[in-house]
């Protein structure tokens, strides 16, 4: 259940994929990928392990559980994942979405990182401009560039060569940092840190409030427990409720496809949030296609209405299997009970700044994806 905790790898689509490159390169999807033949063209991989032990000529698109590059990459290089590692060379930009992400090799253009851990290790360089966003920030390489961070905890124990701003809980500076005399470090923290002798110059400290304290986290709660919002989750509740008890067979079809084959679950959702408004629209256009299109979007519309519920259920269905691996007896909760708690997980994650927003809308995108597969193998009868 565990691997779960990564479902946000394929929001690398949301970010990789337009319509001018889309088709332009190949698309490989399977469980586990080994690529060990040179690949002179841009690449999209989706798999729950995925190992690069060649070179890539074009551009590299990557989601997977576990990720490992090995091989350059000429173009830019974009992961998304739960453990990413990156030891080859990637000659353009970089930006990856991980929970925990190594840095080895040498990127030659800027990197955008969002990450649980991010890992900078003394053989890496960056030529390009840095921004760090996660929980911790461990940097010993090389960075020429400038330097931008919002995370929990900054340890600076390499070289920057340009200028850094960093926003963090907690900042940590080591022996071994190092920067030219004309570059400047500015950052924003609850409390000072130590700075080595020699360098004190070049940091310039400004006392941020705990986050406790933010105004941001304030209004965000007393938006939580406001009458519109609590108005929400009754009714998303009673939602939950109808649906369990009115469609049994749609209930735990849609929670065990979006528990089992989440990943299938976010690309179709993803696809059809898109897809489906366009085509709808297209088809209106035209006399005969107008019946269609109103019916398509009809269909999408209700969907679109219930996936805060049929979210709150999935989720719960994965904190299920999580309690019930913990626990070697029969656990006395009912799904109902489950589905509740996650539909309070799902509202206090849309809380938290900057990313929460992002985890809330991929979550939605695999509650509308597992819909959309029920009815495309159910109602419409189009595939056995």
């Amino acid at each position: 259940m565990l691997k779960h905790v990564s479902f946000l790898i394929l929001l690398l689509l949301l970010l990789v994929i337009n319509a001018g490159n889309l088709f332009a390169g190949e698309i490989v999807t399977s469980e586990d990928v080994v690529l060990e033949e040179a690949i002179n063209d841009n690449y999209y991989i989706a798999g729950s392990n995925v190992k690069i032990e060649v070179d890539i000529l074009k551009d590299l698109n990557v989601a997977g559980n576990n990720v490992f590059i090995n091989g350059d990459v000429l173009g830019d290089l974009h992961v998304a994942g739960k453990n990413v590692v990156i030891r080859g060379d990637v000659k353009q930009d970089l930006m990856i979405l991980s929970g925990s992400v190594e840095l080895h090799g040498s990127i030659g253009g800027d990197i955008l990182v969002f990450g649980g851990k991010v890992n900078i290790f003394e053989d890496a360089i960056i030529s390009g401009d840095s921004i760090i966003m996660g929980g911790e920030l461990i940097h010993n390489g090389n960075l020429t560039g400038n330097l931008n961070t919002i995370t929990g905890n900054v340890n600076l124990n390499g070289y920057v060569g340009g200028n850094s701003v960093l926003t963090t809980q907690s900042l940590f500076v080591g022996g071994f940092f190092d920067t030219p005399d004309d570059s400047s470090v500015s950052y924003f923290s609850p409390k000072e840190a130590e700075i080595t002798e020699g360098i004190e110059s070049n940091f310039s400290y400004n006392r941020t409030k705990e986050w406790r304290e933010s105004r941001l986290v304030q209004s965000n709660l007393s938006s939580f427990f406001g009458f519109l919002s609590i108005l929400r989750f009754i009714t998303t509740l009673v939602m939950i409720y109808l649906i369990m008890q009115l469609f049994k067979p749609f209930t735990r079809t849609v929670v065990n496809f979006g528990d089992k084959k989440w990943i299938t679950a976010l690309v179709i959702g993803l696809i059809v949030t898109i897809a489906i408004p366009a085509i709808s629209i297209l088809l209106m256009v035209s006399l005969i296609g107008l019946p269609f299109g109103i019916i398509l979007l009809t269909v999408f519309s209700i969907v679109f209405m219930i996936r805060v519920a049929v979210a709150s259920m999935i989720v719960g269905g994965w904190l299920r299997e999580l309690y019930e691996k913990k626990r070697s007896i029969d656990h006395k909760y009912s799904n109902f009970f489950f589905s509740i708690i996650g539909l309070i997980l799902l509202s206090l994650i849309k809380l938290i700044p900057y990313v929460g927003e992002t985890v809330y809308i991929v979550i939605y995108l695999i509650a509308i994806g597992a819909v959309m597969h029920y009815l495309y193998k159910t109602v419409f009868k189009i595939v056995k």
